[in-house]
């Protein structure tokens, strides 16, 4: 893949898709969000060292859904901002990946591009592939 190319759904207007319900994102991307001033006594964390932001997935707020800032206020979103998957090598020791959405699971058997991105990514981690049972 390239930069721009999208993964993570069946295709333009089918499901499944990655994004849609319940995703994460990075603490600065809920502050560019944020739309009312941090409540009295309320601190908004910052990302943790060695967090890297790898795609940014896409939801068309102009077509509806619920959005909420990190204090859980309504926003209205003024980009398509969806989940962001992130890998983070904390500075304690360990890594992490997190695909950004509860959906990501069930587009796995929809998209050969995120099937490959999950390949790549446990194959990172040390996974190694198992010989097909006959």
């Amino acid at each position: 893949m390239k930069k721009g190319d999208k993964f993570g759904w069946a295709g333009e207007g089918q499901m499944p898709m990655a994004n849609g319900h319940e995703m994460d994102i990075r603490p600065s991307t809920f502050a560019a969000l944020q739309q009312q001033p941090t409540p009295d006594g309320a601190v908004l964390p910052t990302d943790p060292a060695g967090m890297v932001r790898i795609a940014n997935g896409i939801v068309p707020w102009k077509e509806g859904g619920a959005a909420f800032d990190y204090f859980f206020r309504p926003i209205k979103p003024k980009s398509d901002q969806g989940g962001e998957m992130i890998y983070w090598e904390r500075a304690d020791g360990g890594r992490v990946f997190n695909a950004g959405s509860i959906g990501s699971g069930w587009v796995l058997s929809a998209d050969p591009r995120w099937a490959a991105v999950m390949r790549n990514v446990l194959a990172h981690f040390g996974v190694e592939k198992k010989a097909a049972r006959p």
